[in-house]
């Protein structure tokens, strides 16, 4: 049996609006003169608007994995047996995280990846179930 738990990206308001204004402004636009110059705001929103909605962390214990979702296009898997620490941050570099109260999660391989957990102590604890070895 396959035991796994999703946590939801926490969200920020100003990113919200960041990401969900170009399709709004598109859906506004069409309804003008100016028709035409919704497409590429509409095309923009299109990609932007899922990352808001499908931006989610699962953890399974049964195959050692924090599997990334953003959007429609980014799911990337990752061992937890490879984890070497979580630090919190407010780094504001490109990340899986749709807020700025983020996880810094770093391997062994010396990278890492930003997210997002909504609830972070239940995040962290559940990573430190499947590798008690993580520094916090």
């Amino acid at each position: 049996m396959l035991v796994s738990d999703k946590f939801r990206s926490k969200r920020d308001l100003w990113l919200g609006v960041v990401i969900l204004l170009p399709a709004l402004a598109g859906i506004v636009l069409l309804f003008t003169p100016a028709a035409f110059a919704s497409i590429p705001m509409l095309g923009l929103g299109l990609f932007m608007v899922p990352t808001w909605f499908k931006t989610y962390y699962t953890i399974s214990s049964e195959d050692d994995s924090l599997i990334i979702n953003t959007g429609l296009t980014y799911k990337k898997r990752f061992r937890i047996s490879e984890i070497t620490g979580i630090k919190k941050t407010s780094n504001v570099m490109s990340a899986t995280a749709l807020s700025l109260d983020r996880l810094e999660i770093r391997f062994q391989n010396k990278q890492y990846v930003l997210v997002s957990p909504r609830d972070q102590e239940a995040f962290i604890a559940r990573l430190l179930s499947v590798n008690p070895k993580i520094a916090i």
